[in-house]
């Protein structure tokens, strides 16, 4: 019983939190997104406007927007992949970076 009171006070005081990322204005967390990717992304992968980096082994994001809609990238930043050093990303950082990626889709 007093794991149950534990869990649900939990889950309403994160309440708000998540319903804040959820309400986010688009163009918030496609700049959220991109200052993301620019610290954490950039070694690897060429970001556009971001400083010059990137390596043969990783696609530019441009690529990866061409290529994959939001549920597979989604899907794919929730999970360790490839190459990759660890990601370990919240998912109001899955959602920013999502749409950030989302934006750059021609």
């Amino acid at each position: 019983m007093r794991v149950a009171r534990t869990l649900a006070a939990l889950a309403v005081l994160a309440f708000p939190v998540l319903a804040q990322a959820e309400s986010m204005p688009l163009q918030q967390k496609i700049d959220n997104g991109k200052a993301l990717a620019q610290k954490s992304c950039s070694a690897c992968h060429v970001i556009p406007g971001g400083a010059s980096g990137g390596t043969d082994s990783a696609p530019p994001f441009e690529k990866i927007a061409a290529t994959h809609d939001d549920d597979y990238l989604h899907t794919f930043l929730q999970k360790p992949h490839g190459n990759m050093p660890p990601v370990d990303l919240t998912n109001a950082q899955i959602d920013a970076l999502a749409a950030y990626i989302e934006s750059l889709r021609k």
